[in-house]
């Protein structure tokens, strides 16, 4: 089957608009193929072994900008997937009796990100009070597999590590804990 490019994307006009224009596609149907498209791209930095980006909060796109609303904490949590290694997960987690407490509302979590069923498991059993040993316990099924959704929900921010709390009631600051092997995401807002 032979395809011909319209005229207008040989003389520089974007496919998306011609598409458009041409009624080949609606713009639903657009957004989403470009969110896929997106978000394809945003897979491949997970690939990276080093890398820096700066991200400008409250910054106009250009005019010639096509903005989609995606949610970070998604893109994360799928690139982790895609990076997934049992090895990798378990060696993140030399000691598994650091507590494990949610830093995302469970009800934006439950709106905005995409979780796998045995992630809500792993998920649900994340109060503030259960450490990473009992939550493998509880959980019951392969050990590396639930480290690796640990893993997943901390490398989204969704979930956090502390040591149990002390005499005087405070838990140790994060400085005082493991470096966790991983994906590290560093916001700078400019």
């Amino acid at each position: 089957v032979a395809f011909h490019l319209p005229r207008q994307v040989l003389a520089g006009a974007r496919i998306g608009q011609v598409l458009l224009q041409e009624k080949v596609l609606r713009e639903e149907e657009l957004a989403v193929l470009l969110k896929v498209q997106i978000s394809e791209v945003i897979f491949d930095t997970f690939l990276w072994h080093d890398g820096e980006f700066t991200f400008y909060d409250r910054v106009p796109a250009p005019a010639t900008a096509v903005t989609l609303d995606m949610d970070v904490q998604n893109l994360i949590v799928e690139g982790v997937r895609r990076l997934d290694d049992p090895a990798r997960a378990v060696a993140a987690f030399k000691d598994r009796n650091l507590v494990v407490e949610s830093v995302a509302n469970p009800q934006r979590v439950r709106q905005s990100v995409t979780l796998l069923p045995e992630e809500w498991q792993v998920f649900f059993l994340v109060d503030g009070r259960r450490t990473i040993d009992e939550i493998v316990r509880l959980v019951g099924s392969d050990d590396a597999q639930t480290l690796q959704i640990l893993h997943r929900l901390a490398s989204a921010k969704i979930i956090e590590f502390t040591t149990a709390a002390r005499p005087d009631g405070a838990k140790a600051p994060a400085s005082e804990l493991p470096a966790e092997a991983g994906v590290t995401v560093k916001w700078e807002e400019g």
